[in-house]
């Protein structure tokens, strides 16, 4: 989950962390960071558009937001993404069959043909997820439910359909609108913000927490999870999709189940044969303290947590032949 920078100060994109999912690239995403502290998703091959607006390349980058060596990085962590897009022959996924692409139309643009299929794929996707419900057993009926991430609120909508009422958090206000346009996601019920942003009066009244498409960026893992056992209420239950080897292989240093156990009690894995390769049903939200991460802060909560060092008492520290004493 590489974050690069931008090397031109007049832009307003700072930086653009990637999210690479070589099995199923439609599921790759972009996290650009703007000046003003503003962040915004893109998935999917609308992120080819997006970094091709970026880069202006259809000026040979005259008018470009970001800097060459940003594009060709973005390009190389996506880069399955990316040929999946670029060749004409090629397969969104080995899985989904992209509709009116064929030998016969060799004038067919592939970009095009991905983008328009952006919305039945996840269309698709969404059918599969209800499926994995019922692998749970779990019953969303008359369940008041936070649809975490619902980008465009294909799985919202058909929990909805299924007797839930559904809210939902989505940082990227595109997707969010277009959510609400569909008419999958009711206005006064979509946020948005980031889960951690969540209006706090919507705290702890959940019945059912959702993120059927684990993303999560490495240092926002423990916050958000530790957000999502805030969300639901103390007997609700918070369901986890992850379709990426690295967050479901139980010996990856960052697969999923072991954050989740250390955040909820009852963790239940159930291994799928959809895009999700595993669903993770989670309930009775541990206790989990908030971790000091600044190197202040774990300075300052060294030893006994008083702030004093472990040799002893806070003191002025004294050179001693060209380095550093202890303190005593």
């Amino acid at each position: 989950m590489p974050r690069h920078e931008n090397d031109i100060p007049e832009s307003d994109i700072i930086s653009i962390a990637t999210f690479a999912v070589p099995k199923f690239p439609e599921n790759s995403a972009i996290i650009v960071k703007r000046k003003g502290y503003k962040t915004e998703q893109i998935s999917g091959a609308e992120i080819v558009a997006a970094i091709n607006a970026f880069a202006d390349t259809d000026n040979n980058g005259k008018n470009r937001i970001i800097s060459p060596a940003l594009e060709r990085q973005v390009k190389e962590d996506l880069s399955i993404l990316f040929a999946s897009v670029d060749a004409k022959k090629a397969s969104y996924t080995p899985k989904i069959q992209i509709p009116g692409l064929a030998p016969s139309a060799p004038d067919v643009k592939v970009a095009d043909v991905l983008v328009r299929d952006v919305q039945g794929i996840r269309s698709r996707v969404a059918q599969e997820v209800m499926k994995s419900l019922d692998a749970l057993e779990i019953n969303i009926d008359g369940k008041k439910v936070l649809d975490v991430g619902t980008r465009t609120g294909e799985n919202a909508k058909l929990m909805r359909e299924r007797g839930a009422d559904v809210y939902a958090v989505e940082p990227d206000t595109s997707s969010l609108n277009q959510a609400i346009k569909l008419g999958n996601i009711e206005q006064e019920k979509a946020f948005p913000v980031l889960l951690q942003d969540m209006p706090e009066e919507h705290k702890g009244t959940f019945d059912v927490a959702t993120c059927f498409l684990w993303n999560i960026p490495f240092a926002e893992r423990e916050n958000f999870t530790r957000s999502l056992a805030q969300a639901i209420k103390p007997t609700g239950q918070v369901i986890i999709g992850a379709s990426d080897d690295v967050y479901v292989d139980r010996s990856s240093d960052i697969n999923v189940e072991g954050l989740l156990r250390r955040h909820f009690h009852s963790v239940k894995r159930v291994e799928t044969n959809g895009t999700n390769k595993c669903l993770f049903s989670c309930s009775d939200p541990r206790e989990v303290a908030v971790e000091a991460h600044s190197a202040v802060a774990r300075f300052a909560l060294s030893g006994d947590g008083s702030g004093h060092f472990r040799g002893g008492n806070r003191t002025a520290p004294k050179p001693r032949d060209g380095g550093w004493a202890e303190n005593s």
